[in-house]
């Protein structure tokens, strides 16, 4: 046998094996927007077993203890196929930071191979874009030393248009006619809060990218399905 040739295929072996050790991390990161406000969501989402109702693939969730601000809880999951149920043990840690205004939520499971850390930033969106279109000179009712909140945006009426000109010339029947004809312009919607989502992956290997992609399109997956389950849950307007 060739000994050259000997020498490349260990050469290549010892490559693998190099590759397969090496320390691998990916992160990935997402953003969704939900009509809902902040709180309700973040509610909802720091319960572990809610996730029963909304994740596409989570059957069953065993709490297993606590420890402070902690939760650890057993995730049954059914992936179907070959891989079919596994049980996996996760942690949740759920705080409000006042100073951003911001609800954060960090769920992580590892075992040997594979460690999986998603952290959730859930916001309210900024409502300067509808204040500019208030009349500088009112504000909504409550406290005018505290900003508005977007109930209240949403409740108080829109600044009147300005009365005419009677000094200015009339207009003529054409630019009178386009006037009259034009539509309103629509309200724009905006969403009530906002989750911003960071997967970060740590393992063995050179799938980190791959599952950390995976994670968020999971986790982008159950906040669309969370938004259809509250909005079921919230009362007709």
């Amino acid at each position: 046998m060739d000994p050259w040739l000997v020498l490349s295929g260990a050469g290549c072996v010892v490559a693998l094996l190099l590759w397969l050790l090496w320390f691998r991390q990916a992160t990935h990161t997402f953003s969704v927007d939900l009509p809902h406000h902040k709180d309700v969501l973040f509610d909802f989402l720091k319960v572990p077993s809610n996730l029963t109702q909304v994740h596409p693939t989570i059957e069953a969730v065993e709490m297993s203890g606590d420890q402070g601000s902690k939760l650890y809880f057993e995730v049954e999951e059914n992936l179907g196929g070959l891989a079919g149920r596994k049980k996996v043990t996760c942690s949740l840690q759920s705080y409000s930071d006042v100073s951003t205004q911001k609800c954060y939520i960090r769920l992580e499971n590892h075992n040997a191979l594979v460690k999986v850390l998603v952290s959730l930033a859930i916001s309210d969106c900024s409502p300067l874009a509808q204040l500019s279109s208030f009349s500088p000179h009112s504000s909504p009712p409550g406290d005018p030393s505290s900003p508005p909140s977007l109930d209240q945006l949403d409740q108080w009426p829109r600044t009147p248009p300005p009365s005419p000109d009677i000094s200015a010339p009339p207009a003529s029947s054409s630019s009178s006619l386009i006037t009259s004809s034009a539509a309103p312009p629509q309200q724009q919607v905006r969403p009530r809060c906002r989750v911003q989502g960071r997967v970060q992956v740590t393992l063995t290997g050179g799938l980190a990218q791959l599952i950390a992609r995976h994670v968020a399109h999971v986790w982008r997956t159950t906040l669309s399905n969370t938004d259809t389950l509250l909005a079921r849950r919230s009362p007709p307007h």
